[in-house]
């Protein structure tokens, strides 16, 4: 009976301990509730999306320039045209491939060469398109194999000079046109000679110019010592002259030497 007392406080400690941390947890609750529930206190943010990265973007196509949309393919470009002039025939070759069925008659559509030193130009009328496999302008090009052509320059228009530009190539069928680019170099012989003769008289000229400069100084030196020397013969001669006229023994050679 006398451990009544003691027991009763041990259970009466127990029941505050246990109902103190009930309602702790109950606060607790309570708080993260009414956080969750109340609206944030500082300037409402827009939505934020979210990109994935996984999609790529869709890609947009270059636009198409002259040429891109041809059904020819230019296999290797034409070397350039290096002449004196004296040659029977000046050309450059080339080849093609078809990439369609169908493609017949390649030909020159347009495109120039412009001279670098001037306003020359050689335009599509100067040049002659020619298959070097034997078989007519209106054939077909084939697309198994290669196709040489020959570019060559007329007659009418082997003109001095240097220039560059490009030519476009199409066909019969073809939506397009390629463009093959060279140069073409023209130095006839006539041209060599005239230069060389230009710089021989240049020389000679230049010669002959500094020899007579030179003469012409001399002879001005020369003019400056006469003039000087016939002023001592005609000092003299007057001396002589007046040393006889006082008497003197006459120098009659003396005065003819002088004179």
């Amino acid at each position: 009976m006398t451990f009544c007392p003691m027991l009763l406080r041990g259970e009466e400690i127990y029941m505050r301990t246990a109902l103190f941390l009930t309602v702790a947890l109950l606060v607790s609750r309570f708080n993260v509730a009414l956080g969750q529930a109340r609206p944030a206190s500082g300037p409402v943010q827009p939505p934020t999306t979210t990109t994935d990265l996984s999609v790529s973007p869709p890609k947009t196509e270059p636009p198409k320039t002259a040429g891109t949309n041809s059904q020819i393919q230019i296999v290797y470009q034409p070397s350039d045209i290096v002449s004196d002039g004296s040659e029977k025939d000046m050309k450059t070759t080339f080849a093609i491939r078809a990439l369609a069925d169908g493609l017949k008659g390649p030909r020159i559509v347009a495109g120039s060469l412009r001279d670098d030193d001037s306003s020359e130009q050689l335009p599509t009328e100067a040049f002659d398109l020619v298959r070097d496999d034997g078989k007519a302008a209106d054939a077909e090009i084939l697309a198994n194999d290669l196709t040489r052509l020959s570019i060559h320059l007329k007659d009418d228009w082997r003109r001095a000079g240097r220039y560059s530009g490009s030519l476009w190539i199409g066909a019969t069928g073809d939506s397009g046109a390629q463009s093959v680019a060279f140069k073409v170099y023209i130095r006839p012989e006539s041209v060599w000679f005239l230069g060389f003769v230009a710089i021989t008289a240049g020389a000679g000229i230049s010669w002959f110019a500094l020899f007579w400069v030179g003469r012409q100084r001399q002879l001005a030196a020369n003019q400056v010592l006469i003039a000087r020397l016939q002023a001592v013969v005609d000092g003299l001669t007057q001396t002589l002259q007046g040393m006889e006229q006082a008497g003197t023994p006459a120098t009659p050679q003396s005065l003819a030497h002088l004179a």
